[in-house]
């Protein structure tokens, strides 16, 4: 009881982040014990998305990222569009070490990015980056993992994970399974 006497305004500023946290607390709760399915994205490739996750609407893909453009690209969401998936097949094929290289100093060069780290593994046995950072979204702070796999000579696979910054600690072992669980068999 002293203390709520000797810090009314600390305890007040807890209460408060406590309020204001539980409603994402909830949704990261509701996010664990994810179970994943196999889906069929191009000829070749699989990936095993969340069951929770549904093909994205036209009109939502646009709201998100701003492009109409969806010829190669598949989209999944859960059923409030805050975490998503997507994946598109380039024509274009960098080496990896100078993807890692130019992509890593982009993100860290733009002042909407925080935290960017980059890996460079395989998946499938294909040579594969991994870059995970948080970005700015109009409302909100965004947790990303954005990743390109090699798929042939000239062909790469770029996918891109993200949710808000609040749910990532729930949604983030998720991704990795799900980039984990890519199989190419091309």
């Amino acid at each position: 009881m002293r203390c709520v006497k000797r810090y009314p305004r600390l305890i007040a500023v807890a209460l408060a982040l406590c309020l204001a946290l539980a409603p994402t607390a909830r949704a990261a709760e509701a996010a664990t014990g994810i179970r994943l399915k196999p889906q069929q994205l191009y000829p070749g490739i699989r990936a095993a998305i969340p069951e929770s996750f549904a093909p994205m609407t036209a009109e939502m893909f646009v709201l998100k990222y701003g492009s109409a453009s969806r010829k190669t690209t598949r989209a999944f969401s859960d059923a409030q569009s805050a975490a998503s998936i997507v994946f598109d097949l380039s024509p274009e094929a960098e080496e990896p070490a100078l993807l890692r290289e130019r992509t890593l100093r982009r993100l860290q060069s733009d002042p909407a990015i925080r935290g960017a780290t980059a890996s460079q593994s395989t998946v499938s046995g294909r040579p594969a980056v991994v870059f995970e950072f948080e970005s700015m979204a109009l409302d909100t702070s965004v947790f990303n993992i954005l990743f390109f796999i090699r798929v042939a000579p000239q062909t790469t696979l770029v996918g891109n994970f993200n949710c808000p910054l609040g749910m990532a600690a729930a949604w983030r072992p998720t991704a990795r399974e799900v980039l984990a669980s890519i199989a190419i068999d091309r």
